[in-house]
């Protein structure tokens, strides 16, 4: 399960949901956390945790920020999302995390309760950004495999939104899921 992901060779890859982001930043350092006075200025000032598995240090965000003559410091690169809202509880750094991320388990708990637990309070990212490509992959060897194709199934269900881009998600053969157009 990653962003982005672009299957090496034989691997079987398949998109499971598209996600925006937010920003997130610690609920009790004053005044950052309110979402009204966030600009495109005031954001790329901001200390950021950027998140990646190989440690990238920019992206899409940075070439958005760069449009308008700016640039961010990434002070620190975690592996993950996890990780960074870990760091942006305990610190000053603003994080980038997904918005309704995995709506059938932390929105049935109470998303903004998860995130006040934290301590965290989310904020539009004040940049014309895409959405972010959430999938799978997965060997061909597994492809067929009842125990695999259960779980490929489970992680699924628990990532997709049915209300995203005016579509379904759907199960389209052996266990790969694509967006289908709503009938």
């Amino acid at each position: 399960m990653g962003a982005g992901l672009a299957a090496p060779g034989d691997v079987q890859a398949g998109q499971v949901a598209r996600r925006r982001g937010v920003g997130e930043v610690d609920d009790v350092d004053g005044g950052r956390g309110d979402a009204g006075r966030i600009d495109a200025r005031r954001f790329a000032e901001a200390d950021h945790i950027g998140i990646s598995r190989h440690g990238k240090r920019h992206g899409p965000l940075d070439d958005a920020l760069a449009a308008h003559g700016l640039r961010r410091r990434v002070a620190v690169v975690v592996p993950s999302h996890t990780s960074a809202m870990l760091l942006a509880r305990d610190s000053d750094l603003v994080a980038i995390t997904l918005a309704d991320w995995l709506p059938g388990t932390l929105t049935a708990l109470g998303l903004r309760t998860f995130l006040t637990a934290l301590g965290l309070r989310t904020f539009p990212i004040p940049l014309d950004l895409g959405p972010l490509e959430l999938g799978m992959a997965w060997h061909p060897r597994n492809a067929s495999d009842p125990g695999h194709r259960w779980f490929r199934d489970h992680v699924a269900a628990a990532v997709l939104a049915p209300r995203e881009s005016g579509g379904e998600w759907g199960r389209r053969g052996t266990g790969d899921w694509a967006l289908q157009p709503a009938s």
